[in-house]
């Protein structure tokens, strides 16, 4: 019987008057006075990691409000910047198992859709996620500044993992010194024989950063994608001489050829060396038309004209067409 009561005490507790809430109701609690000062010294217990005094002041609350202030709390610290304490994070991790009992009703399509009126549990999620990337991260750093990383091994496991992995790798780059970059980029460079190569993601990522020709090298041996292309219109905007000479490099990929060439006819003023690689494609069957077209579009026709009048190793007979446009 004593139990019974007990039972019936914590449930009346934890979920008495549990049910929906509208709009407007959970704006005036978010916006409480009382939850306001209450969450002041929630988060001082917090911080302090008084955790066993932060739980039974959170239980001290009466309900929905205490549901608010568990959702503002964690917003608070969702909101701050600072490394916290295993204390803390299992806290945060606690808020996870404990399942919201009160409701938005939202209606869309003529269906009733019912959603956490303070969904505290999503953003405990959201807070963990984030302190593991960042834990991730300072590993990361740490080991490529100790010369004890391995890229082929930090892309290695399932699809999501190594995507998450690329990602943190990547927006890390511009924080790396260029001899920590070096130590990257040396492994994929310097094997005689490549058996194996990141992502296109990644090794765009790793020759923009680097300026590397033979990471570039290697990116323009793989199968173009958007990757490939976005990396070839950034070189092209940049327009400086290691720029230019990736471009034509990257002709030699199938797959980017008529891109590279398309590109090359813009500049202005056009490089010796571009017009060298131009006049080469015009002596092709290939690509002697793309390439004509393309220069006469961008203003080079009278370049073209003398062109054929003068040189005789270019496809006359088929560029000649385009000079009469």
């Amino acid at each position: 019987m004593l139990l019974l009561l007990f039972v019936l005490l914590w449930t009346n507790l934890q979920y008495v008057s549990a049910g929906e809430l509208d709009e407007l109701s959970r704006e005036q609690l978010l916006q409480s006075s009382q939850i306001l000062s209450q969450l002041n010294e929630l988060h001082q217990l917090l911080l302090s990691e008084k955790i066993d005094e932060l739980n039974f002041s959170l239980q001290r609350i009466s309900l929905p409000g205490q549901e608010a202030a568990r959702y503002l709390l964690l917003k608070r610290l969702e909101q701050e910047h600072f490394s916290v304490s295993l204390k803390i994070k299992q806290f945060v991790r606690a808020q996870q198992s404990i399942k919201p009992a009160w409701y938005l009703s939202e209606r869309k399509d003529g269906y009733t859709f019912t959603v956490p009126a303070f969904d505290f549990p999503a953003v405990s999620g959201r807070l963990l996620r984030t302190w593991k990337h960042q834990q991730n991260t300072v590993s990361m750093l740490q080991r490529i500044r100790q010369h004890n990383f391995e890229l082929r091994s930090w892309l290695s496991g399932d699809e999501d993992l190594v995507r998450l992995h690329e990602s943190l790798l990547i927006q890390e780059l511009e924080r790396l010194t260029d001899d920590e970059i070096l130590y990257l980029t040396h492994p994929l460079v310097s094997e005689p024989v490549t058996s194996w190569l990141p992502s296109t993601r990644l090794m765009s990522a790793l020759a923009r950063r680097s300026k590397n020709a033979g990471v570039y090298k290697l990116l323009w041996l793989m199968k173009p994608d958007g990757f490939t292309i976005s990396e070839l219109n950034y070189l092209s905007v940049q327009q400086d001489a290691f720029a230019v000479g990736q471009i034509i490099k990257a002709a030699n990929n199938p797959g980017l050829k008529l891109l590279a060439i398309k590109q090359l006819t813009r500049l202005k003023p056009m490089p010796d060396n571009v017009k060298h690689f131009l006049i080469r494609q015009m002596s092709r069957s290939d690509t002697a038309e793309v390439t004509a077209r393309s220069l006469v579009k961008e203003g080079y026709g009278y370049w073209l004209q003398q062109l054929i009048q003068d040189n005789k190793t270019i496809k006359r007979h088929l560029i000649k067409r385009f000079v009469d446009l």
